[in-house]
């Protein structure tokens, strides 16, 4: 069962904030880009940090709030330190989606958020051993990388 949240105000000001910080750091630093969507940057990095707010909102844990140059390959950590990695689509029936180079340095676990800013649903989550595997290489028109329907993914636990 999906859980859905709507971000605060206070809450989609400091996601507007911290989305702007990203982009601005992650541009004016030539970080190469990694999206598989045909999203602007600026609503990447808003969608992203918007679902990994709801995701912590859900979950009482404190984002990540760094914007600099070294961020973690991780979105936050669990309060037993799993380490998570949050995805967020804007499609009711998306694909939770991580780029091939993932499998190199992988957090412990996904989570997929499907929803538009300010308003997400968190609909399931997954080990990276499961879902970081060959036979989940896909597709979609973008160039290769990992893929799992939202049915192939494990419900949320609290």
């Amino acid at each position: 069962m999906p859980y859905s949240i709507c971000l605060s105000k206070n809450e989609q000001r400091l996601a507007k904030f911290i989305a702007r910080s990203r982009y601005e750091n992650a541009r004016s630093n030539n970080i190469q880009d990694s999206k598989i969507s045909n999203q602007s940057n600026e609503e990447v990095d808003l969608e992203g940090f918007g679902a990994e707010l709801a995701y912590c909102k859900l979950m009482n844990l404190y984002p990540d709030l760094e914007t600099g140059e070294n961020l973690p390959n991780f979105d936050c950590i669990s309060r037993y330190g799993v380490t998570i990695d949050v995805k967020t689509t804007k499609y009711k029936k998306g694909h939770l989606l991580a780029t091939l180079k993932k499998k190199n340095n992988p957090p412990d676990k996904y989570v997929l958020v499907i929803g538009e800013f300010p308003n997400y649903q968190i609909v399931g989550e997954i080990e990276s051993d499961e879902f970081l595997q060959d036979n989940n290489i896909k597709n979609f028109g973008k160039g290769r990388g990992y893929a799992l329907s939202q049915i192939q993914l494990n419900s949320i636990t609290i």
